[in-house]
């Protein structure tokens, strides 16, 4: 009898690949309850990509905001700066218009007391109207010389009154000691104190800083948006983030916005800097041809001539000469340098008269129709119309640029908004994959 053969057991231990590790014996054993009833596990730690992409989100869209609103900012102060940039301007012309005014009222007084057929002195009423009324305008454009302006205007009364006194007058002793007060108070004070006033004007304002905040911010923007889509391809293993890509060509847009801003504001404080150099050349013509005619028509009156007022004649002359052809250089027309050199030919030959001591002469070519009279009114009707145009021209070149800064700054703006809209909507789809 055979022994039987043990059948073998069968072994229930697992294969080696299938065996937990000591480290998850360790983990099972820690986590098991006393009771081995219950087992708890620790929790899953939460990816920390997620937050980090919100972070990101939120930097890249306040970045480009911020520089978008910085842009506009800054245009928007530019416009403003370039239309007040034209104010010292206008008050240039308008402080140069009062002076020659006040002296062509002399003048004409003078001139009715040499012909008193002539009836100039409705004219010269006109002109002492003319001079108000631009006093007032120059007062309501510049608040801050109010002071400087009373003062003018307190002695504008009493050069009115000499002057009206000359014209009434019932000796010519009278006349000519009026008139030498009038001349008084126009060189010892209207004068200098208008000078002072238009040589206060600048044409380059100052600048407000803004625009080179915007253009810093730009390039912070630029920098956040290039840091961000260098940190999200590390978290999502993609290398380009079309949303992050496109806001980045919006910071450029926008940072080169402000660029061109400042160097287009910078041209029209270079154009405005000619405008007031032509228009102070203008009225340097203008009021030596005044002067001039002052000196001539004083030495006719007073049967008086000395070499000092000769030689002031040929100095004003030659300066009015100089500033015609510095005019004439600027523009393309060389009318006014015509014009004042007529007038200083026929200025030269009263000069020469009155060395002479031909009155007669003198007073013909002084009269209301003397040649003198003609060459000294027509310079100044084409210094004013010279002086209309440049300051018309200044101002059209500046709204131009004012009306590019306000297209600029709705650019920058819109770019800003688009570009923040698409920072958000190129991180939200990254952020989808985590959910």
């Amino acid at each position: 009898m055979k022994a039987p053969v043990p059948t073998p057991r069968s072994s229930t231990r697992a294969p080696a690949h299938q065996q937990p590790n000591r480290r998850s014996l360790a983990l099972l054993h820690k986590a098991a309850a006393p009771d081995l009833a219950e087992t708890t596990l620790p929790p899953i730690p939460k990816p920390r990509s997620a937050p980090k992409l919100r972070r990101y989100k939120f930097f890249a869209a306040t970045a480009l905001l911020v520089a978008g609103a910085l842009g506009v900012i800054g245009c928007v102060q530019l416009r403003d700066d370039l239309t007040s940039g034209q104010q010292p301007l206008a008050q240039a012309a308008r402080l140069g218009a009062v002076e020659h005014e006040l002296i062509t009222a002399r003048n004409l007084t003078a001139r009715q007391l040499l012909e008193p057929s002539a009836n100039t002195g409705q004219a010269a009423t006109d002109s002492l109207s003319s001079a108000s009324s631009q006093l007032t305008a120059a007062v309501a454009a510049q608040p801050s010389a109010t002071t400087a302006f009373s003062a003018i205007n307190s002695d504008l009364l009493s050069y009115s009154s000499q002057l009206e006194a000359a014209a009434t007058a019932t000796t010519p002793s009278a006349s000519a000691a009026a008139l030498t007060s009038a001349d008084a108070i126009l060189d010892q004070s209207l004068s200098p104190k208008l000078e002072a006033l238009r040589q206060a004007q600048s044409a380059t304002p100052a600048w407000s800083v803004g625009i080179w905040l915007a253009v810093a911010g730009g390039v912070i923007a630029l920098a956040t948006l290039i840091w961000v889509s260098i940190a999200t391809a590390r978290l999502s293993h993609r290398y380009v983030n079309g949303g992050l890509a496109v806001a980045a060509v919006c910071a450029i847009v926008i940072t080169g916005i402000s660029g061109a801003a400042i160097a287009q504001v910078n041209a029209a404080a270079t154009a405005s800097s000619k405008s007031l150099q032509k228009l102070n050349q203008v009225d340097q013509a203008r009021l030596s041809l005044d002067k001039v005619n002052r000196l001539l028509l004083r030495g006719a009156l007073n049967h008086s001539w000395t070499d000092e007022e000769s030689a002031e004649v040929t100095a004003l002359s030659g300066r009015a000469s100089s500033a015609a052809a510095a005019v004439s250089a600027a523009s393309t027309s060389d009318i006014f340098k015509i014009v004042v050199a007529d007038a200083v030919d026929q200025i030269s030959s009263a000069n020469d008269d009155l060395r002479w001591s031909a009155w007669s002469d003198a007073r013909s070519r002084l009269e209301a129709k003397g040649q003198v009279s003609y060459g000294v009114s027509s310079a100044a009707e084409y210094g004013e119309a010279a002086a209309t145009t440049e300051v018309a021209l200044a101002g059209l070149a500046a709204n131009g640029t004012a009306d590019t800064m306000t297209f600029g700054a709705g650019v920058a703006g819109t770019l800003a908004l688009f570009g923040a809209a698409l920072c958000v909507q190129g991180l939200n789809k990254r952020l989808s994959e985590y959910r």
